[in-house]
């Protein structure tokens, strides 16, 4: 269904001159992927709003996603599966938010200092992993790993700080499992990696 409104997007571009028939494939998959990555988000927003629960999630997608880009960590076989790993990965990390925070604020506090430093550790060391098929230049490395060991202080310390505000909890405790969940995706990825390495030797 995604990829027949991209098309059909696509031609109403080259009708009306605005993309040149050559490059038809090329914006077709690009609105493609712009659509398949947007449309979830904007779900994940919708029934946020609709739960009450709109600063959580926020909180969760916009740690994960930053910790993402510099950190990287695994890939799912296919855009699909990784769009469906995440988002069961998000609904049990708010549910789970939502239920420490309505037991008891104080434990909300404690496990966000336990979690973000275990999970903020975890990504100091391991951080940056890169994907299978675009390996990082020696440069590149250099930069993420600078790059991620800057956030992962700066949130560090943003949430040994706020969580001493009026602020929801909920929120900082949000912020801290997505650094888990993406602490535990660098693990993944490094141990596929190793058991990638040791099959190719053995061949």
């Amino acid at each position: 269904m995604i990829a027949s409104v991209s098309r059909k997007i696509t031609e109403i571009f080259i009708n009306n001159n605005i993309i040149k028939s050559e490059d038809k494939e090329v914006y077709s998959y690009g609105l493609e992927y712009i659509i398949s990555s947007a449309l979830p988000i904007i779900l994940a927003l919708i029934v946020s709003l609709i739960f009450r629960i709109t600063g959580i999630v926020i909180a969760y997608m916009l740690t994960f996603i930053l910790f993402r880009v510099c950190a990287g960590g695994f890939h799912a076989s296919s855009h699909l599966k990784c769009q469906i790993l995440f988002y069961t990965v998000l609904a049990i990390s708010v549910s789970s938010v939502k239920l420490i925070v309505l037991f008891n604020d104080a434990s909300a506090r404690h496990i966000t200092v336990l979690v973000s430093a275990a999970a903020s550790a975890i990504i100091f060391l391991l951080a940056p992993v890169d994907c299978p098929n675009k390996p990082f230049s020696r440069d590149e490395y250099i930069k993420f790993r600078n790059r991620t060991r800057i956030l992962d202080i700066s949130v560090l310390f943003g949430l040994t700080a706020g969580i001493h505000t009026p602020i929801d909890p909920g929120i900082f405790l949000s912020m801290s499992i997505a650094m888990l969940t993406i602490a535990v995706s660098l693990i993944i990825a490094k141990k596929g990696g190793k058991k990638d390495e040791e099959s190719t030797v053995s061949e």
